[in-house]
């Protein structure tokens, strides 16, 4: 029987929500600033300083964080559980089905209301490290009903 993705899936943006703040934030700011409306230094006025340069600096710290969330891929496929990371050398790292000993589900509370967590997955005979950790993975219940149905049949 050949391999079958049963679900394929990449970190929510929650998980780089920093830089996309970030990044709207320059972007916001060089706008404020540029127009005048808030003079906060208006001690550099002098120097004509314009702060236009900061929106393509918001817009790449968001290009950044968007290219770096999809380039980590998750699957779960009728054999393995897979994680593929980089974005020029790609990486790695898959669980056989049959090794997996234990997996936990660590949600806070804005996760539970996003449906949004973070999944470790443990092998046996692995380290006392989680052999993979899926950060703020997406529909959390039904990644878990999941890998409940196929790891315990």
């Amino acid at each position: 029987m050949p391999e079958q993705t049963l679900l394929k899936f990449y970190s929510t943006r929650l998980a780089f929500i920093k830089y996309y703040f970030l990044g709207i934030l320059l972007v916001i700011l060089a706008i404020v600033l540029y127009s005048g409306t808030i003079r906060f230094f208006s001690f550099l006025d002098p120097y004509k300083i314009n702060f236009l340069f900061l929106i393509p600096v918001g817009v790449v710290v968001v290009a950044v964080a968007e290219i770096k969330r999809i380039s980590d891929v998750y699957m779960i496929t009728n054999f393995r559980i897979l994680e593929r990371w980089g974005i020029l050398a790609k990486n790695e790292e898959s669980v056989p089905l049959e090794k997996i000993a234990n997996y936990g589900i660590d949600q806070s509370v804005i996760g539970r209301i996003f449906g949004v967590g973070d999944i470790s997955i443990e092998s046996s005979g692995g380290s006392a490290e989680p052999e993979i950790v899926i950060k703020k993975a997406p529909k959390v219940k039904s990644i878990k009903e999941l890998l409940d149905k196929i790891i315990h049949k």
